[in-house]
């Protein structure tokens, strides 16, 4: 049953899974877990971002994040993926130590958002693409994780730039298993950033003409955490 925009209020199984078990204890958790559920809007797939992928999903998360950040009504906010499992909340403690440290000029949101480490990329290893921070999770502050999130959808012609466009004479090896002009990490961080600052480029993936600032984004804005302080079980 659904009891306002996108919410549904009395969850139930459809008539061809109501003899699975494994569903009705799933569907008893949400229950227990949730204090709503909301529906997200409807989301085209795209083709894979590169080679030995499977279709780009992005922007059905983005939809469901929105979804879920519109109901939001606390202060703070921690939306993450839906198979990574927080096994306790010691990540709490970590961003309340980190989240007010000094911040220079690249500081947009209002404070700074916890990251995981894992897909937060430092272009200048071995895998060059600037703005390539990890969207696992976001625990923050709720205005700036819905900051984080108000992009548009991803497009067909980005996602299949590489198809009709060559890459550069610089682009390293694994760069150029791309078809997507950009990594799903990429369009989400950088769509937000450059509404604060217009002077940040990003033309392509591996495009290195902002790369040092796209290091000064990710130190003024966010709190990077690893296994050993955001005890988590991602399979």
């Amino acid at each position: 049953m659904f009891d306002g925009p996108g919410i549904i209020s009395d969850p139930r199984l459809v008539k061809k899974y109501r003899d699975n078990g494994l569903f009705y204890d799933a569907l008893e958790l949400i229950a227990e877990c949730c204090d709503v559920i909301t529906l997200s809007g409807a989301a085209v797939s795209m083709p894979p971002v590169k080679r030995g992928m499977g279709n780009n999903h992005c922007n059905l998360q983005i939809e469901a994040a929105k979804a879920g950040l519109d109901h939001v009504g606390t202060e703070y906010v921690l939306r993450t993926r839906n198979d990574i499992l927080f096994i306790d909340d010691t990540f709490i403690d970590f961003y309340i130590k980190n989240h007010a440290l000094p911040r220079h000029r690249f500081a947009a949101l209002k404070q700074r958002v916890l990251i995981s480490e894992f897909f937060t990329l430092n272009p200048y290893t071995f895998e060059s693409l600037p703005f390539h921070y990890s969207d696992w999770f976001h625990f923050g502050l709720t205005e700036d994780v819905r900051c984080l999130w108000d992009v548009p959808p991803y497009n067909i012609m980005d996602a299949t730039y590489y198809e009709r466009n060559p890459y550069q004479k610089s682009t390293g090896l694994k760069e150029r298993a791309f078809f997507s002009r950009y990594a799903v990490e990429q369009h989400l961080s950088f769509t937000v950033f450059k509404k604060f600052f217009p002077e940040l480029t990003l033309d392509y993936h591996d495009d290195r003409t902002s790369i040092k600032e796209s290091i000064g984004v990710l130190a003024d804005n966010f709190v990077i955490g690893g296994p050993g302080e955001i005890q988590t079980y991602f399979k």
